[in-house]
């Protein structure tokens, strides 16, 4: 696992685990990206740091192929960095696997309303 933080041409700041890199390409190829945002807090005007999906996560892993030409610039993570993107794809997994959950549930609910009504 070599987690980086890569600058891309469009501004973003992606947070990824990089698969692997294309010699005749160099392209990238990198597992799970999340995109990595900087806020200053109003109160303490300390900088905070927040992740959220690039590209949407589908399943355990999502694979995306980097081009590069789109690549500004990209250095491995600090232990720091790593552990946050690690309990954040644990957070987005928890988050997506209780949507699912509610939203069987709720499915459920309504397939009941239906069976039962009377037209």
């Amino acid at each position: 696992m070599a987690i980086s933080i890569i600058k891309l041409s469009s501004g973003e700041t992606v947070l990824a685990d990089v698969l692997s890199y294309a010699d005749d390409t160099y392209d990238l190829e990198v597992l799970n990206p999340l995109q990595l945002q900087m806020t200053e807090d109003i109160r303490s005007h300390k900088m905070q740091m927040f992740t959220s999906a690039w590209i949407p996560l589908f399943g355990n892993e999502t694979v995306i192929d980097i081009m590069y030409n789109h690549i500004i610039a990209m250095a491995e993570a600090p232990q720091d960095m790593v552990d946050y993107y690690l309990d954040s794809l644990e957070e987005m997994r928890i988050k997506e696997n209780t949507r699912e959950e509610i939203q069987g549930k709720v499915m459920q609910e309504i397939l009941k309303v239906a069976n039962t009504s009377i037209h």
